[in-house]
C-alpha cells in the first residue's frame, strides 16, 4: 500500500470560539452519565498535550534556540506526554515515517493520530472501502506509542446520519482505542445522544469532549469508555484557570467511577499559553492527588 493523501483545508481550531466571553457560562455538566462497564482501577492517568509540535515561536524557550524543525518532535516529547497528531488526517503515512516518529520521541510519549480525512469526512465513513482497514493496519505500527485514535466528524454530520455511525461503531476493532468528536447540534439535543452513547460504549469507543466558549453543548456528559479525550480551548483570560480547577474536580469524580486514562489537549489562540495552562493543571493536580504530571518547563539556558 502506498501513501494515500487528500487535499483538505487546514482545520484551525476556530470551532466554537467567540470574541466576547463576558456572558458565557463555563460550568461543566452537573452530573455525568457513565455508559461503559465500570471497574474500580488503580487511579486515573492524565496525559497533557497540545495540537502539534511545529511551533517555531517555542524556540529559545521550550526548544533550543538553534534546533531545526526536524528536531521539534524530540524536544516536544520531552515537554508533553502526548500530541493531538494532525498529520494522519492528511495522509496515510509510510511505515518508515511512523518508525522515524517513534524513534525521535521519548520512550514514555504516545501519539493520538487523527483519523484520515478519506474516512472521517466521507458520508459512509469509508465502510466497505479498503482505505479504512489499510489506515488501521498502518496505525498499529505505532505499537506501544499509540495512545488513541481521534476521529473528528464534520459539522454537517447530523443525527440524520446516525445509522452510518452506528454501523461504523458496531464494526469497530475492539482493543484499538478510538475517540469520536461530534459537532452538529442535533446530537446534543435532550435525549438524542443516549442510544449512540450506548452503542459507543458497547464498541469501546469514547465520545470526545470539547470545552469551548461558543458551544457549551459539546462539553457533554456522555462518558462511554474508560479512556476519554478532552479538547480544552483556552480564551487567554484568567477564567481559564478556574475552568481547569473545575476539570480537576470532574476528573476526580471520573476516577472514582472507573475512568482510567484522560488525554487532555490544550488549545489556545496563541502559541505559548498552552504551556502556562498545562503547568497550572499539573501543579494543581499534584496538590490534589500527590501525583506528578509531565508538563512543559522552560529550558535552562546559560
Amino acid at each position: 500500500m502506498g501513501v494515500e493523501k487528500v487535499s483538505w483545508k487546514v482545520l484551525i481550531m476556530d470551532f466554537g470560539r467567540i470574541s466576547d466571553i463576558s456572558n458565557v457560562d463555563f460550568s461543566l455538566p452537573v452530573s455525568d452519565h457513565f455508559f461503559f462497564r465500570r471497574q474500580k482501577g488503580d487511579g486515573i492517568q492524565v496525559l497533557l498535550g497540545a495540537p502539534g509540535w511545529s511551533v517555531p515561536k517555542w524556540k529559545g524557550l521550550y526548544y533550543p534556540k538553534r534546533c531545526q524543525s526536524s528536531e521539534f518532535a524530540t524536544f516536544y516529547s520531552r515537554q508533553f506526554a502526548t500530541v493531538e497528531f494532525n498529520t494522519t488526517f492528511y495522509q496515510i503515512p509510510k511505515p518508515d515515517m511512523i518508525a522515524r516518529w517513534c524513534d525521535m520521541t521519548e520512550p514514555d510519549f504516545v501519539f493520538c493520530p487523527k483519523m484520515f480525512a478519506g474516512i472521517s469526512q466521507s458520508g459512509s465513513l469509508a465502510m466497505g472501502n479498503a482505505v479504512l482497514p489499510d489506515f488501521l493496519e498502518r496505525m498499529t505500527l505505532f505499537d506501544a506509542k499509540l495512545g488513541m485514535l481521534y476521529m473528528q466528524l464534520p459539522k454537517s454530520f447530523s443525527i440524520a446520519k446516525e445509522e452510518a455511525l452506528i454501523k461504523f461503531a458496531s464494526n469497530w476493532q475492539m482493543g484499538m482505542p478510538l475517540s469520536i468528536e461530534l459537532r452538529n447540534e442535533t446530537w446534543f439535543q435532550p435525549g438524542n445522544g443516549d442510544y449512540l452513547a450506548e452503542c459507543m460504549a458497547e464498541a469501546g469507543i469514547s465520545w470526545m469532549i470539547t470545552d469551548v466558549a461558543g458551544r457549551r453543548d459539546v462539553s457533554h456528559s456522555y462518558i462511554t469508555a474508560p479512556f476519554m479525550g478532552i479538547r480544552f480551548v483556552g480564551t487567554v483570560d484568567s477564567i481559564d484557570f478556574a475552568r481547569i480547577d473545575a476539570w480537576i474536580e470532574r476528573l476526580l469524580i471520573w476516577q472514582d467511577a472507573g475512568v482510567e486514562v484522560v488525554y487532555f489537549f490544550v488549545h489556545t489562540p496563541g502559541t505559548d499559553l498552552p504551556h502556562t495552562l498545562c503547568e497550572y493543571f499539573a501543579r494543581q493536580w499534584e496538590k490534589r492527588t500527590g501525583n506528578k504530571l509531565k508538563y512543559p518547563q522552560p529550558l535552562q539556558i546559560d
